[in-house]
C-alpha cells in the first residue's frame, strides 16, 4: 500500500502561479492525540522544517474516526499552503471502503511526500501467560468475550487484522478504540484491555520489556525484534503496511508543494529526526 501517495499525485489538480511562500505560520494537522508515533515523528519533522522555511509550523492534534476527522478538516482547508497535515494509508485505502467519509480519498488532497512506514504488531503484558500468537488465539477461542484489544480506531490496519483473525478463527472479543497510539499502549499497560494491536507506539515499550510482542503484521520481521514472527509465519495469509506522509488540500500551487516537499525531505535526513524514527523502528521510505 506504500504506493498510494504516488497514485494521488496523479489526480491532485493543476499547478497555479508561484507566490512568495511562506510569509506566516503554517498549521500542521495531526490525526492522533499527542505522544503517539505519528505525533512524535511529525513534531520532530516540524521543528526542522520551521528552521528551513523560516516560519513556524503549528501542530494541531485532531484525533478521531481513525484519522478521518483530520482528513476531512484538511480536505476542506484553504488551499494556500498554510494548512498541511499528516496522512496515513488507512484514511485513503481502507476506511473509505468500509463506511462513508466526508471527503473523496483520491480527489481532495494534494499529496506532498511519504516519509516512512509504521511497524505493526500485537502486544500483551509480559506477565500474561501467552508467549506465542497461537497460545493467545487458543485462549481467545476458548474464552468468548473475555479478551479485549485496543487500537487507534475502527477501520485502521490494526483493527482490520484483529477482526480478520476473529472471523477466521471464530473468536468473540471486544475492540476498544483510542484517539492515539500512546493511549492505546497505556491501556494495555494499565490492564484496561488484554492486548493492543499497535502501530509503532508500542516499540519503545517492547524494547523496555514492559510489553511482549506476539506477531508483526508486515511481510518481514522487524530488525530490532528478530524473534517475533510475521502473521504469515504464524500460518495466516495476511500482511499489511501503514505508510505515513504529508498532504494538503487539493489546489495548492505546485511551487509551494515542491518547497514543502523539499523542506520535509531535508528534515527527515537530519540526525535528530532519524533518531526519533529509529526509536520507533520506522524505516524511512
Amino acid at each position: 500500500m506504500v504506493f498510494f501517495f504516488s497514485l494521488i499525485l496523479l489526480v491532485s489538480g493543476p499547478a497555479f502561479s508561484e507566490e512568495k511562500y511562506p510569509s506566516k505560520p503554517i498549521n500542521l494537522y495531526i490525526g492522533f492525540s499527542p505522544g503517539g508515533s505519528t505525533d512524535l515523528v511529525a513534531r520532530a519533522i516540524e521543528e526542522r522544517v520551521a528552521t528551513i522555511l523560516g516560519q513556524p509550523l503549528v501542530p494541531i492534534n485532531k484525533p478521531g474516526g481513525g484519522t478521518t476527522v483530520k482528513a476531512a478538516l484538511l480536505a476542506r482547508a484553504k488551499h494556500d499552503g498554510y494548512a498541511i497535515g499528516t496522512l496515513t494509508t488507512f484514511a485513503i485505502t481502507l476506511i473509505p471502503r468500509q463506511r462513508e467519509v466526508p471527503y473523496k480519498p483520491l480527489n481532495d488532497f494534494a499529496t506532498i511526500i511519504q516519509v516512512g512506514l509504521h511497524p505493526l504488531g500485537l502486544c500483551v503484558k509480559p506477565d500474561f501467560p501467552w508467549k506465542t500468537l497461537k497460545e493467545f488465539i487458543d485462549y481467545a477461542k476458548n474464552n468468548p468475550d473475555k479478551v479485549s484489544y485496543s487500537t487507534t480506531g475502527a477501520g485502521t490496519h490494526q483493527y482490520i487484522v484483529m477482526e480478520w483473525l476473529a472471523k477466521k478463527e471464530g473468536i468473540k472479543w471486544e475492540h476498544v478504540p483510542y484517539p492515539g497510539g500512546a493511549d492505546a499502549t497505556t491501556s494495555v499497560l494499565g490492564g484496561h484491555v488484554t492486548a493492543t494491536s499497535a502501530a509503532a507506539s508500542h516499540v519503545p515499550v517492547v524494547k523496555e520489556g514492559r510489553l511482549r510482542m506476539l506477531a508483526v503484521y508486515e511481510g518481514r520481521r522487524v530488525p530490532e525484534f528478530p524473534d517475533v514472527p510475521t502473521l504469515r509465519e504464524c500460518g495466516y495469509d495476511l500482511s499489511l503496511e501503514v505508510g505515513m506522509g504529508f498532504a494538503g488540500p487539493k489546489g495548492i500551487q505546485e511551487p509551494i508543494l515542491e518547497k514543502i516537499e523539499s523542506a520535509i525531505k531535508q528534515a527527515v535526513n537530519e540526525p535528530e529526526v532519524q533518531k526519533v524514527m529509529k526509536g520507533l523502528e520506522m524505516p524511512v521510505i
